[in-house]
């Protein structure tokens, strides 16, 4: 149980961090834009960063939307329920969320790997696009821990790593 605590507070610190940085970046990316502009300044490449770490912000964000139960949920049927039959719920949703996870790692690995096979970089930055494709494979990969990790952990109230499952 310790370790899949430690787990969830490292991915949870990766999370928090990635986030506040990306949209520190992106705020000043834009706003370097916007004054320099006014100044008659052309920065095309701030558009073009803005937009990719929007593209990872995003996908690392889901990740972090999971951990806090923060997703879509129809609770019409699981609330309806208790006890076991309310676990057994929970498990079967886990797994298919498991699953489409899993397909979206293979989709998005597949996807980057073409990229990096064909050298196809972005316009202004010259990134190698796989490292912008690589947000869907990393996401669902961080998505599919989380989903692990709520349903291994106890659901006693509050956040995963914090005593319950979100």
């Amino acid at each position: 149980m310790r370790l899949l605590k430690a787990i969830d507070r490292v991915i949870h610190l990766f999370e928090t961090a990635f986030l506040a940085l990306g949209l520190l970046a992106m705020a000043g990316a834009l706003f370097a834009q916007a004054v320099l502009g006014y100044f008659g300044v052309s920065v095309s490449w701030a558009g073009e960063l803005a937009t990719y770490l929007m593209v990872w912000v995003t996908c690392v964000g889901a990740s972090a939307a999971t951990r806090a139960g923060r997703h879509i949920a129809i609770e019409v049927i699981s609330a309806r329920l208790g006890g076991a039959a309310r676990r057994a719920l929970e498990l079967a949703v886990g797994a298919v969320c498991l699953g489409v996870c899993a397909a979206a790692v293979v989709a998005g690995v597949n996807y980057a790997a073409g990229a990096a096979e064909t050298g196809q970089v972005t316009v202004s930055l010259k990134i190698p696009l796989w490292i912008i494709y690589a947000a869907l494979p990393v996401a669902a990969g961080l998505m599919a821990v989380r989903i692990a990790l709520l349903l291994a952990l106890p659901r006693t109230g509050g956040e995963p790593g914090e005593g319950g499952g979100g």
